[in-house]
């Protein structure tokens, strides 16, 4: 068995340790409870423990110093690979410090690997492009927004995973993903699967750049999407998520506009989203009531 193996093992040995700490020391009935953040909090300090602790495995450094004493990306980007496939909770901390310190090199070694996901069959090796599609949205890398995006409509459609990763990466990195899902929801015929992704992830976005000039044409393209769409249930819901009482008269309107072709589902739902952004439907009855 090769070392990084070893090294990786061990960090997931480090990282069940701040698992069991923390159920451990939480009573059985708040255990559902627990927030991510508590969770966060144990494994931190496991992992730090496990860094900055001398390995017979490592010669008797610690795997800070392991990785710090690497000063070549390709190496580094290997280790990577190998962490992205052995670890079972992302890529060490530590290891991506060493790797950021290349600055946009390293992002684009994250860009080539997350564009592998849509020719790769084979789940193991997946996990590589998925952990490089994490990365690229945790280090915010604006110029990585188009890839994503063309991406999200190569990979197999049944590939949740990724999808789900592309989509988080593409809410992580913000304002430059903008003009792209617009432009990909505005030119979509029909409103499929990936494009229901993408309005969840415009309304993420939007929801923090309520107060810049942009912003309308966001708001614009939320509701024409919701026009299209089929799944008005996921339109109003979303609508509901980007907080903006602008949407009130709008979901009202539709609702008194298409009474005789609505379902009751789709009523209640709008129903909901109006009263979440501040407004109620308390006049309006539904059409068999």
């Amino acid at each position: 068995m090769d070392r990084e193996k070893l090294l990786f093992e061990s960090y997931n040995r480090a990282i069940e340790k701040g698992f069991d700490r923390l159920f451990n020391n939480t009573a059985p009935e708040k255990i559902l409870k627990i927030k991510e953040k508590d969770i966060t909090a144990f494994l931190d300090e496991e992992l730090k423990e496990w860094q900055n602790t001398e390995l017979d495995i490592l010669g008797g450094i610690t795997p800070k110093k392991y990785f710090d004493g690497i000063d070549n990306l390709d190496d580094l980007i290997e280790l990577f690979k190998k962490a992205s496939k052995i670890c079972d909770v992302d890529v060490p901390e530590v290891l991506i410090q060493r790797l950021k310190c290349y600055g946009e090199d390293f992002v684009d070694q994250l860009i080539k690997l997350a564009s592998l996901a849509s020719s790769i069959e084979d789940d193991e090796e997946m996990l590589v492009p998925l952990m490089a599609i994490r990365f690229l949205g945790r280090l915010k890398a604006q110029r990585s927004a188009d890839m994503l995006l063309d991406l999200l409509y190569d990979v197999n459609s049944e590939n949740e995973a990724i999808i789900e990763e592309i989509n988080e990466a593409i809410i992580n990195i913000g304002d430059a993903g903008v003009d792209g899902i617009l432009n990909k929801l505005r030119s979509a015929e029909k409103i499929k699967d990936i494009e229901e992704y993408l309005l969840y992830s415009l309304v993420q976005i939007g929801a923090n750049m309520r107060k810049k000039t942009d912003y309308d044409d966001v708001y614009a393209c939320i509701k024409e999407t919701f026009i299209k769409m089929d799944d008005k249930i996921i339109g109003a819901i979303c609508i509901g998520d980007l907080g903006d009482g602008r949407a009130i008269p709008f979901l009202r309107g539709y609702v008194e506009k298409n009474m005789d072709s609505i379902d009751y589902d789709v009523f209640c739902e709008i129903k909901a989203a109006v009263h979440k952004l501040g407004g109620n439907m308390d006049d309006i009855k539904f059409k068999n009531q």
